[in-house]
């Protein structure tokens, strides 16, 4: 093989390339474009009917407890019952668990 013959390979090969190269760009494009411009069809579903059967007992009851608990919390940042115990992490210097020799 000559030096010639080697460079008219390489400028086929590079042809070849950038002609494969620019139909697969063109493709795509088009692909991305045929599926982003796709109309979807909204199924009509039918609307969802919740129906509540509250008796006129359960309305009065249900204010009458509604009062009192808002008036005992008087601070988000507090516990709402007395603390007996700590429960809070603590962290020891050795593990619970030990490595074996």
């Amino acid at each position: 093989m000559t030096a010639a013959t080697l460079r008219m390979d390489e400028f086929a090969c590079r042809r070849r390339t950038r002609w494969t190269m620019g139909v697969s760009a063109v493709l795509h494009a088009l692909l991305f474009l045929w599926i982003a411009t796709q109309k979807t069809s909204a199924i009509d579903l039918p609307k969802i009917t919740e129906i509540t059967l509250i008796e006129p007992g359960d309305l009065a009851a249900a204010a009458a407890a509604a009062a009192p608990a808002a008036a005992r919390r008087s601070d988000p940042g507090f516990a709402s019952r007395a603390v007996a115990q700590d429960m809070a992490f603590r962290r020891t210097d050795r593990a619970d668990i030990a490595m074996d020799p």
